[in-house]
């Protein structure tokens, strides 16, 4: 499974000439994964810039409207690094995985949207994805609906529509605990990003846009070395 905990989009100074009045491009650093970007036309341009040199080897789309893309990789002196296309139309949920590229100071990524009227896009990662270890089969997947129902005197029931937020609990067994702390050392309990349990199948177990939701059941294995097994579940952001 990978998880996606240091989006360098965060630290980008990010600009593009094709957003609504309404919209603004530095949404893309919210926290809120329902919060939308609108633009004027079926094209856009967003340019991304760093300070400093990254390393780079996955782009996930979040949420969109059905669309193309193009992502171009430039160096410190202007020159083109490496250029990527998507090969169909992509919506919802999308991840690119790709070798990593270093020395990375600007990527101009072009938006050609496939859907009259549909000019939007949510939440996205740029950055190096982290994989943790395989967990056993059968996660644990539950739903919370935050409301409550009323009953009228004569029974009937009414209320207003909630949230309803997915929570996924899996196991860990017999790994070394490294990888875990640097990842909660990243995430803490507070900053939403991507998990994507099952990469090779979003249509039948999607992945969220969450947070760490437990507190980090381990217990050492009876054996020798220092080998442990984690409960951990995450709980979906809007």
């Amino acid at each position: 499974m990978f998880v996606y905990p240091n989006n360098l989009i965060n630290t980008a100074i990010i600009s593009s000439v094709n957003t609504v009045e309404y919209s603004n491009i530095d949404y893309l650093k919210n926290v809120f994964y329902s919060q939308v970007i609108d633009f004027r036309m079926s094209t856009a341009f967003i340019t991304f810039f760093w300070p400093i040199k990254q390393i780079i080897d996955s782009f996930v789309l979040g949420n969109s409207a059905p669309l193309e893309y193009s992502l171009v990789f430039y160096d410190e002196n202007e020159l083109e690094i490496k250029t990527m296309k998507s090969n169909n139309i992509v919506k919802g949920y999308y991840s690119h995985h790709f070798e990593p590229i270093e020395g990375v100071k600007k990527i101009i990524m072009s938006l050609s949207f496939a859907e009259l009227e549909k000019y939007w896009i949510s939440k996205l990662f740029i950055g190096m994805k982290m994989e943790l270890p395989r967990f056993i089969v059968f996660p644990e997947e539950s739903t919370d609906i935050f409301g409550e129902p009323q009953r009228g005197e004569g029974g009937g029931v009414f209320g207003i529509p909630s949230v309803v937020l997915r929570t996924v609990s899996v196991e860990f067994l017999r790994i070394q605990k490294d990888l875990f702390n640097e990842y909660i050392r990243l995430v803490q309990y507070h900053h939403p990003h991507f998990i994507d349990f099952y990469p090779e199948a979003h249509d039948d177990f999607p992945p969220i846009w969450g947070t760490v939701n437990s507190s980090l059941v381990r217990a050492k294995r009876s054996e020798n070395g220092f080998f442990w097994n984690f409960d951990f579940s995450w709980k979906e952001a809007t």
